[in-house]
C-alpha cells in the first residue's frame, strides 16, 4: 500500500484492514480469480491507476506511521482509570 500499488489477494491476506477489496485491487479466493483480477488490471489502465492511487492514499490516511502514532496517543489519552 505505500508504495502505491494495486494488491490482488486472499480474504486472509487481507484481514485486519480497513478497505475496499475492488478499489484495491481484488480480493481472489481460488486461482480463476487471481487470473481474472489481474487481467482487469492489466486490461485496463485507468483501473490499474486508480487502484495505486487508493492503495496510497488509504495508506497514507489510516496506516501511516504518524496517523497510529496519533491515534495511539489519542486512545491513551482518553482511557479512564480507575480510582
Amino acid at each position: 500500500m505505500m508504495y502505491g500499488c494495486p494488491i490482488v489477494g486472499t480474504e486472509e491476506a487481507f484481514e485486519g484492514y480497513d478497505i475496499e477489496y475492488d478499489k484495491i485491487g481484488a480480493r481472489c479466493n481460488i486461482p480463476k480469480e487471481f487470473i481474472d483480477a489481474i487481467g482487469q488490471l492489466r486490461n485496463s489502465k485507468g483501473r490499474l491507476l486508480n487502484s495505486a492511487k487508493y492503495s496510497r492514499i488509504t495508506f497514507l490516511e489510516k496506516y501511516d506511521t504518524n496517523v497510529l502514532k496519533n491515534k495511539m496517543t489519542d486512545f491513551l489519552r482518553n482511557v479512564k482509570y480507575p480510582t
